[in-house]
C-alpha cells in the first residue's frame, strides 16, 4: 500500500518530463503474468516499492501504478528494475531469463499501439523511401524514438558505412539526465538491444540484421557474478589470464574511426577487452571482444544486409497480434490483483 517515504530519487527537484513512459514496464509486467507465478510476481516488485515525491508505493498501489500507460517512473527506478531482473530470475530457477528479449521479439507483448502511434514512426524519413526499405528510415528514427522512450537522455546517430554488401548505422547514447541525477549502469545486450534490434517487428516486416555494442558504460568489476577481474600494471586479469587492457576513451574513439561531434562526454580510462567474457553463472557472453568497459556512453551500431524479403510497413499482423494479446492481459491483470 502507498506509504510516507524518503524523497530519494523522487523527481521532485527536476521534473517528471524526463521519468519514462510506463508502457515499456507494463510490457514486462504483462509477460511476468503469463510466465511466472503469482508469488515471483510479488516477491519481485515487492523489492521494488516506487517512491513518488514522498509517497511510497508497494503492492497493489505499485502494480496498478505500473499498469497505467499514461503513467512514469523515473530513469533510476526503471533501470534498477532492469538490472535485477536476471538475478532473480537466475536465483528462483525461472525458465527463460531473458524474458525482457521478448518485448519485442516476435511477442505481442509490448504495447505496439503505443509505440507505432507516434509521430516518429508516423512520418517515415526520407532515407527509407529512398532505398525501398523500411528498415532504413526505421534506423534513422531510433534516436527521436529512444529520447521519447527515456526523456532527458541524448541519443544521436553519428554515420552510415558500408562494410561488404551491408550497410551499418552507428550511434552513441547517453542514460543520464540532469533531473534525476546518476543512472545506474544497465547491460546493454540484454535489455535496450534486443528491442532495438527487432523494432522493425512493430512495423511487420523484418527485424535488423544484428545490433553491436562497441562501449559499455558497466565497469570491469560490474561483469562478473562469481569472481572478480583485478587491474595489474594496466591489465585486466581474471584468474591469472590475460582479459584486456587499460585505454583511455579518446584513443578507443581513434582507433575504432568513432566521431562523437558535440556529445563531448569525459575522457576517462576504461577497459578494453581483447577476449570475449563468457559468464558461468549467466551462461551467456556478458563482453564481446574488441568493446571498451566503463565508457563514459554507450556506443551501438546497427546492421542491414541486402535490402529487406518484406521491405515495406505493415500493420496487419501487428494489429492482430495486439488485438488478441492485451485482452487477455488485462483479464490476467485483474485476477492477480483478486488473489
Amino acid at each position: 500500500m502507498g506509504r510516507q517515504g524518503a524523497s530519494g530519487n523522487s523527481g521532485e527537484d527536476g521534473s517528471r518530463s524526463h521519468w519514462i513512459p510506463n508502457p515499456l514496464l507494463k510490457g514486462l509486467f504483462a509477460l511476468m503474468l503469463r510466465e511466472w507465478p503469482q508469488r515471483g510476481i510479488e516477491d519481485f516488485w515487492t523489492r521494488h516499492p516506487l517512491d513518488v515525491q514522498g509517497l511510497l508505493l508497494d503492492g497493489p498501489d505499485l502494480f496498478g501504478y505500473i499498469w497505467d500507460s499514461a503513467l512514469s517512473t523515473p530513469p533510476w527506478y526503471f533501470w534498477s528494475v532492469v538490472n535485477s531482473l536476471e538475478p532473480f530470475m537466475r536465483a528462483r530457477g525461472y525458465g527463460r531469463p531473458d524474458l525482457i528479449w521478448n518485448l519485442l521479439s516476435g511477442e505481442p507483448s509490448t504495447p505496439y499501439g503505443w509505440i507505432c502511434g507516434l509521430p516518429i514512426f508516423n512520418s517515415m524519413p526520407e532515407k527509407g523511401k529512398s532505398t525501398g526499405d523500411a528498415r532504413f528510415g526505421i534506423a534513422e528514427s531510433i534516436p527521436s524514438l529512444m529520447k521519447h522512450w527515456f526523456p532527458g537522455s541524448d541519443c544521436r546517430l553519428l554515420h552510415w558505412r558500408s562494410r561488404a554488401g551491408s550497410s551499418e548505422a552507428g550511434y552513441a547514447f547517453s542514460p543520464q539526465s540532469e533531473f534525476e541525477g546518476p543512472i545506474p549502469p544497465f547491460d546493454f545486450a540484454y535489455s535496450i538491444g534486443p528491442v532495438l534490434k527487432n523494432l522493425p517487428l512493430t512495423r511487420g516486416i523484418d527485424p535488423f540484421d544484428a545490433i553491436t555494442l562497441h562501449a559499455d558504460c558497466r565497469t570491469y568489476s560490474q561483469l562478473t557474478w562469481d569472481d572478480e577481474f583485478r587491474i595489474v600494471e594496466d591489465g585486466l586479469y581474471l584468474r591469472g589470464g590475460h582479459w584486456g587492457r587499460v585505454v583511455a576513451f579518446s584513443t578507443f574513439l581513434r582507433y575504432q574511426d568513432w566521431v562523437i561531434g558535440s556529445l563531448e562526454p569525459p575522457d576517462r580510462l576504461a577497459v578494453l577487452f581483447d577476449k570475449a567474457f563468457f559468464c558461468p553463472v549467466r551462461k551467456r557472453v556478458v563482453i564481446d571482444a574488441g568493446n571498451l568497459c566503463g565508457a563514459p556512453l554507450y556506443l551501438f551500431s546497427l546492421r542491414l544486409e541486402s535490402k529487406s524479403p518484406n521491405p515495406e510497413i505493415s500493420l496487419t499482423r501487428v494489429g492482430e497480434r495486439e488485438a488478441q494479446f492485451w485482452p487477455a492481459a488485462e483479464k490476467a491483470f485483474r485476477n492477480f490483483l483478486l488473489q
